[in-house]
C-alpha cells in the first residue's frame, strides 16, 4: 500500500486541528488510499479519482464492512475536505467527493413495552 500523499501534510499544516483530528484524518485517508488501490489496481493518485470512487468507497465499507453510517459519513467529510484543499492548491480540477451524498441515518424502531412495564 502507497503511504499517505504528502499533500495531507500540507493540509494538515493549514489548518488548526486538534490531536485527535488529525489521528481521524490519517485513519480515514490511509483507509480510502487503500480501497483505491485495491479496487482500481494501481498505485493512489489524487489526480485520478472520480465520483465513482468516492460512492464505491462509500458502498464498500457501508455494505461490505458494515460501518457505522457516522463512521462512513466521518470518512467522505475528511475526504470531501482533504479533496477541497487540493483544489485550492491547484494539484487537481475539481472535488470528486463534493457531489457525493453522505448516508441517512436511520431512526430507530421505537421498542414496545416489557409485560411488567405494560402491567404497571
Amino acid at each position: 500500500m502507497t503511504d499517505l500523499p504528502p499533500m495531507l501534510d500540507d493540509y494538515i499544516q493549514a489548518n488548526d486541528f486538534s490531536v485527535n483530528t488529525i489521528r481521524a484524518i490519517r485513519f480515514d485517508l490511509r483507509k480510502f488510499v487503500h480501497w483505491f488501490e485495491a479496487d482500481n489496481q494501481e498505485r493512489f493518485d489524487p489526480t485520478r479519482i472520480t465520483v465513482r470512487d468516492v460512492v464505491g468507497f462509500r458502498d464498500y465499507f457501508s455494505r461490505v464492512h458494515r460501518q457505522k453510517v457516522s463512521t462512513v459519513n466521518r470518512a467522505l467529510v475528511t475526504l470531501r475536505r482533504f479533496l477541497g484543499h487540493l483544489v485550492t492548491e491547484g494539484v487537481i480540477q475539481s472535488n470528486p467527493a463534493e457531489t457525493g451524498k453522505e448516508m441517512r441515518r436511520v431512526s430507530p424502531t421505537p421498542r414496545g413495552l416489557k409485560p411488567a412495564e405494560v402491567r404497571q
